[in-house]
């Protein structure tokens, strides 16, 4: 009775100790329910940086989480923790350790033959210096106008020295407009209201190179004030218009098939579209 007892906590323990795995290894795992380590790893190297691709693979969505953090064990920050699919997912620690966790609630899984299916998660470790030109972070928009913005960031280390570039949103990068400054802040003027603009910065650290780009950040200038009268408004869209009355809801019609209970109005006078209410209106002039 006693062997058997020692037996099974020599079990229990090898179940619960888990082998670092080396830079350069390439993992691929089945996952299963509950929450557990897949692996962690460290550089060889003080100072290095560790980067774990995931190459592919899945958990179930909505309910099993991929968890990556900066530490061995789960008490780091988190560095990625998404469900779904994963494939692509590039994720980097700076503290030289990263571990790679699932966080899943007991039901489907790769293992069990249930759901899914799912794809073996395969991932790879790689190991390598920390850049000498570090990439700025915390992006952030300020003072947003119908035509200006005021861009910022925080350096990567020591720079003085960065590169923007900027446009609409979803340009394509080298196809932006670009300055060289000597301030961790620009503003960014000539913008239009109620449109979505993109920006990147690069650090400049002179005899070390430049970095990688930061970004995209993303962000929308406010709906244009009307100042102007007479004004005139063809109604394309609603996106600039609220309306506080829930019991005569705003609609857009192209004017097709007119007719009781049909959601269109009689006729469209400029552009495709024309704005029209459900209810009876009346309007105190």
């Amino acid at each position: 009775m006693k062997k058997l007892t020692f037996l099974a906590l020599a079990i229990c323990f090898a179940m619960n100790t888990f082998a670092q795995t080396p830079c350069g290894d390439t993992v691929t795992h089945c996952y299963a329910s509950g929450t557990y380590s897949i692996f962690d790893s460290a550089v060889d190297n003080a100072g290095d940086y560790i980067t774990v691709t995931i190459n592919a693979g899945d958990t179930e969505s909505g309910y099993d989480d991929l968890v990556i953090y900066d530490t061995a064990d789960n008490s780091g920050n988190v560095l990625y923790s998404a469900d779904g699919d994963h494939s692509g997912v590039v994720i980097e620690s700076t503290t030289g350790v990263i571990s790679v966790w699932i966080n899943g609630d007991g039901s489907y899984n790769c293992t069990d033959g249930s759901g899914g299916p799912y794809v073996d998660l395969n991932m790879s470790i790689s190991c390598a210096p920390a850049p000498s030109c570090l990439v700025p972070t915390d992006l952030t928009v300020s003072g947003v106008t119908t035509t200006s913005a005021d861009l910022s960031w925080t350096a990567g280390a020591t720079e003085a020295a960065w590169n923007i570039e900027y446009g609409a949103t979803g340009f394509v990068q080298g196809a932006g407009a670009t300055v060289a400054i000597t301030a961790n802040s620009f503003e960014y003027v000539g913008l239009s209201a109620n449109m979505s603009y993109d920006f990147y910065v690069q650090a400049d650290c002179g005899a070390n190179g430049t970095s990688a780009w930061a970004g995209p950040f993303t962000f929308t200038t406010p709906c244009d004030v009307v100042t102007v009268f007479p004004y005139a408004q063809g109604f394309e869209d609603l996106e600039c218009w609220t309306n506080d009355n829930p019991s005569a809801a705003w609609q857009l019609g192209d004017g097709t098939n007119p007719g009781f209970g049909t959601p269109n109005p009689g006729s469209v006078t400029e552009g495709a579209s024309a704005v029209f209410f459900n209810s009876i209106i009346i309007l105190l002039l």
